[in-house]
């Protein structure tokens, strides 16, 4: 009977992950689709029905709980002022990570000027990595949304930091869980409270029992003071399936109004981690050490300083709470 047992339960276990394999499949292939249609709207070989179809219409169609985020984020499109702008490349895949014909789809809708190479972050590194075709060495861009990582890694019981929200648009909900636990600047949390429509979850989670890790570098020699963060959020529930340790926020600040704003979110698996640390904490010994930007991030100053080969110099230090 014991036997039985156990041989019942492993079925059980196997089944469940077939099934969630299934499921992530299939999501995968809807994803797939709506990439395939929207690249070809705008071609001249489209019939006049793909045409005025809009990038709403094939959410709505092959993933209609995506839609009604991207509807939410829209609506509450104000969220964007909290991001700064990324580059649409991806260093390590040396691909555009968008296609420009989806990414000005998206510029549109949130009524951004339609650029191929820089974008608003947020948009970027949300619905842009949720329609992004490429694959990079960690897997597809979308990975983050899809597998549920962060809110795993939170102990959340909803998925309202994925690409199927119970609650609000996965722009709102992301923005306003990355700020308050990244952001020092008290005003524009308070300013967040009022402008952004987020799930209860996000908004009733308890922001203080986190660990904390802030690499801090100081641009030099920028005619605007501008400080580059690095902040480390330790999981609260391991996501040990994916070896993943920490979630990774990375922002600016304006040291002289204060003004932060965020450039990406990831998670960051163990090895990385320690990496990361590792050539922070040799950086912070010495008095100067060149700097460069992260993640593919932009930022207007910095890199039209960089682009004709001038080397920026930067302090580093880091801090733990």
């Amino acid at each position: 009977m014991k036997k039985f047992m156990q041989f019942k339960f492993v079925i059980l276990v196997s089944l469940f992950f077939w099934g969630c394999s299934l499921i992530s499949f299939r999501r995968e292939r809807h994803y797939e689709n709506i990439i395939l249609e929207l690249k070809s709207l705008q071609t001249s070989t489209s019939t006049q029905s793909l045409k005025q179809r809009s990038l709403r219409d094939s959410l709505r169609e092959h993933l209609p709980t995506l839609e009604r985020s991207y509807v939410h984020d829209l609506t509450y499109n104000t969220v964007l002022a909290y991001w700064g702008e990324s580059l649409n490349f991806d260093s390590g895949a040396k691909l555009q990570t968008v296609d420009s014909n989806i990414l000005g789809l998206l510029q549109r809708d949130f009524s951004l000027s339609v650029n191929a190479q820089v974008t608003n972050s947020g948009l970027l590194h949300t619905y842009g990595y949720l329609l992004s075709h490429i694959d990079t060495p960690y897997g597809k861009k979308r990975d983050r949304y899809t597998s549920g990582q962060m809110s795993r890694g939170f102990g959340m019981k909803s998925e309202d930091l994925s690409d199927s929200p119970r609650s609000s648009g996965l722009l709102n909900n992301l923005t306003y869980f990355a700020a308050h636990l990244a952001f020092e600047n008290l005003e524009q949390l308070d300013q967040m409270d009022e402008n952004l429509h987020v799930a209860d979850e996000i908004k009733l989670f308890d922001y203080s029992k986190v660990q904390r890790t802030t690499i801090t570098e100081e641009v030099l020699n920028l005619a605007k003071p501008t400080k580059i963060k690095t902040v480390l959020i330790k999981f609260m529930d391991e996501a040990s399936r994916d070896n993943l340790i920490s979630l990774l926020i990375y922002l600016q600040e304006d040291t002289v109004s204060g003004e932060e704003k965020l450039l990406t979110v990831f998670p960051m698996s163990h090895q990385n981690v320690i990496d990361l640390l590792a050539e922070s904490t040799m950086r912070s010994k010495l008095n100067q050490t060149p700097f460069r930007l992260r993640y593919n991030a932009y930022h207007p100053l910095i890199n039209s300083l960089t682009s004709n080969d001038r080397v920026l110099m930067s302090k580093t230090s880091i801090s733990y709470k």
